[in-house]
């Protein structure tokens, strides 16, 4: 699983005018299976997405696509993770453990 952090690199209302073509992409993203979980930060300076694909270099090629990333207006930090613990009901979010470099 991927955990993607955005963060907004310019002001609010430059971030607004792009704000409902990245709401089109997000929910275009969530259709295909590219992103499992999207929503915004309580701070309200960006906003945190999961993903379930596989493939990190896939990943990082689609969210540059992101109207945000595309205009300059937000930077998109990309985490791998390891999740085998889960609460019941949440299994699909279970994943293999990373693999560690020999």
């Amino acid at each position: 699983m991927f955990v993607i952090n955005i963060s907004y690199t310019a002001s609010a209302d430059v971030v607004a005018v792009h704000r409902q073509p990245h709401i089109e992409w997000l929910q275009t993203a969530i259709d295909s299976g590219l992103i499992a979980v999207a929503g915004s930060k309580s701070t309200r300076d960006g906003g945190v997405l999961l993903s379930l694909v596989q493939d990190r270099e896939y990943l990082e090629v689609e969210l540059t696509k992101d109207p945000y990333a595309a205009a300059g207006v937000a930077a998109h930090q990309v985490t791998e993770v390891s999740v085998p613990m889960v609460a019941r009901g949440l299994e699909q979010l279970m994943s293999q453990p990373l693999k560690t470099s020999t």
